[in-house]
């Protein structure tokens, strides 16, 4: 039999398409008086080519044998069973320049042989924190399930070893097993969170491959709906100390430096937080660290990289200041820590936040609160004439904080021509205004002389009025039959608009433009230098406004995107604010009007024709 296996493994070696490898697997298993222990020895077998297709097929058509009552002998012990499990998930030998290779370890053994926790814990040289070493666990962390139900697993015997697992502190092998295990298995477990979630992701944390252990973590909270538990739990460990933080890790048996399995939480968070149906707004410390490093990295900017001006990082400050005195006084305390304790002085001076401090609190004692000292900001914005003209366009900034000012822009859209091509862009909220929601800030359309800066700061407000009033505005906007609307990364600019105004998803959206679908589907049509760089741009992954306007407009000055950061949610204003956010839409329909042009200038008097036809191919309704 041991060359029957040898025979199917090159076949398949050698053509991994090859149907006959299923027909002769599945022979070799109906024919033999121990289909069990051949599936072991081809398991075996198999897994040194470290080829997970084979493996799972091979499972499955064992599978498929049992269920069709083909096997002559299916019985196999709970010994062979657990040793299909351990070889699949057999420890990998770590090796590491300089390091002597360790020796590997089955991962259902004790595999705290190698360490008390069951990971290595080496020093490197010169570096202050441990580097913890995981033995990576094989892939039957993703498919164990087809092998839990490839056999009839005796309930009792894996309960014992459940509680085997848990006694030597082998969270891996214990989970691996619980979520391919059945229901009945799973309530012998009180508080699968507390018992295995946790101890899996510290864990996860200290290994060098991660991801190798979040799909049993996601297995794990599905089958025990602990989700929203584990981000509460990791929210409240972004605020806790040191010393809390190795109390928790070692309550599992990990040791005390095991805490560094929490460096780095925020970006976990964020991670996994995207692949579930939670928002980073629900969590109150992970939010507050956001808006706090978005306000910080800013400062950077300014401070050390010398990317972003003192008058757009003060317009930040000051909105952000505005947001509640606990983000004003942790940024004093950031700043002190990073010894700008000259920038801490002076932003306490801000909202005279220096007069309700407590100058015994570390590390507020540091900060220079002598009235007598004078720290000077630069002026804040005036208001400015409206409407004005740029670049051949009347540009109109329009507040909304009534429903009348709303309304008095949805009439500007319901009175526009038939066939009306609207250009749209959007600038954002910072995360400490939208509270880390993803919010819409200014809103910019243009029609071919005329833009629009809309504010959209009360788009998310409860009164009932301006509500509707917003309704009506965006349905104007979105399902008018007599318009077409243009952009450049429309799905991001309609989903921070959606952010603000949930009610958008309920309205159905017509003749929506993309530029780039627009741009790769004229380039079948149009020819040309100009035409062949935009496409190539398309292919690369898409034309950012910049390059458009390099592209179709040589002759004229390089955009400037320097203010694309500014604090567009200050209120005013300033005028190079508003000229930035107005400008966007402005190039989208200069754009426009220059390939309407290439196509006439190629094809004449269909050009005109050719470009509407080109258009509307592009809509997505």
């Amino acid at each position: 039999m041991a060359d029957a296996i040898q025979v199917i493994i090159k076949k398949f070696q050698k053509n991994a398409k090859d149907k006959t490898v299923e027909e002769d697997l599945k022979a070799m298993f109906k024919n033999a008086p121990d289909s069990a222990r051949i599936l072991l020895n081809f398991v075996t077998e198999a897994e040194k080519l470290k080829n997970k297709f084979l493996l799972k097929n091979s499972m499955a058509i064992y599978e498929a044998c049992r269920k069709a009552n083909e096997l002559q002998n299916e019985n196999m012990g709970l010994d062979l069973q657990m040793h299909v499990y351990y070889m699949l998930n057999e420890v990998e030998e770590i090796k590491k320049p300089e390091d002597k290779p360790t020796s590997s370890q089955a991962g259902g053994q004790n595999s705290g042989q190698n360490g008390k926790n069951g990971f290595n814990n080496k020093r490197k040289r010169n570096d202050r924190k441990p580097v913890f070493v995981l033995p990576p666990i094989r892939k039957l962390l993703g498919y164990f399930g087809a092998y839990a139900g490839a056999f009839k697993l005796n309930e009792l015997p894996l309960e014992q070893n459940m509680k085997n697992f848990l006694s030597e502190r082998d969270y891996v092998s214990a989970g691996a097993l619980l979520q391919g295990g059945s229901v009945t298995l799973r309530n012998h477990f009180s508080d699968m969170f507390s018992e295995l979630i946790v101890p899996i992701f510290i864990t996860s944390k200290l290994s060098s491959e991660p991801e190798k252990f979040h799909h049993l973590i996601s297995k794990l909270l599905k089958i025990s709906k602990n989700e929203k538990r584990l981000f509460d739990f990791l929210d409240e460990c972004l605020v806790k100390s040191k010393a809390e933080k190795e109390a928790l890790v070692a309550q599992y048996g990990f040791s005390e430096n095991a805490f560094v399995a929490f460096d780095d939480l925020k970006k976990c968070m964020t991670s996994l937080i995207k692949k579930s149906s939670f928002r980073k707004h629900e969590f109150l410390n992970l939010s507050r660290e956001t808006m706090l490093d978005e306000l910080f990295y800013r400062f950077v900017l300014y401070k050390y990289k010398k990317e972003m001006s003192q008058r757009d990082f003060e317009d930040h400050g000051r909105v952000a200041m505005q947001q509640g005195e606990w983000l004003q006084k942790a940024f004093i305390k950031k700043l002190i820590q990073h010894r700008e304790v000259g920038e801490a002085s002076k932003w306490a001076r801000c909202n005279d936040f220096y007069k309700r401090v407590d100058k015994n609190e570390a590390p507020f004692g540091q900060l220079d609160l002598d009235p007598n000292n004078y720290y000077s900001f630069l002026p804040a914005p005036a208001a400015h004439p409206d409407p004005y003209h740029l670049d051949g366009f009347k540009v109109h900034f329009r507040p909304t904080s009534t429903a009348q000012e709303i309304d008095s822009i949805t009439e500007i859209l319901k009175n526009l021509p038939p066939n009306a091509l609207l250009t749209l862009d959007c600038e954002f909220q910072s995360a400490y205004v939208s509270k880390c929601e993803n919010k819409v800030s200014l809103l910019q359309f243009a029609t071919h002389d005329k833009a629009y800066v809309v504010d959209c700061h009360s788009m998310d407000k409860q009164d009932p009025k301006i509500h509707i009033a917003w309704k009506r505005f965006l349905e104007a906007f979105f399902t008018s039959e007599e318009t077409r609307i243009f952009g450049l990364g429309l799905w991001t600019d309609i989903s921070f608009i959606n952010n603000s105004f949930p009610e958008l998803s309920t309205i159905k959206k017509t003749k929506i433009v993309d530029s780039d679908t627009f741009i790769k589907n004229l380039g079948q049509e149009l020819k040309g230098k100009t035409m062949t760089a935009l496409t190539k741009e398309v292919i690369k992954g898409g034309v950012g406004l910049k390059t458009l306007s390099r592209i179709l407009f040589p002759l004229e000055p390089e955009m400037d995107k320097s203010l694309q950061m500014s604090a567009f949610d200050q209120r005013p204003l300033r005028k190079e604010q508003l000229d930035y956010a107005a400008r966007d839409a402005i190039v989208l329909q200069r754009a426009l009007t220059k390939l309407r042009v290439l196509l006439q200038d190629e094809h004449g008097e269909e050009g005109a024709a050719k470009f509407d036809e080109w258009l509307e191919k592009s809509e997505h309704t």
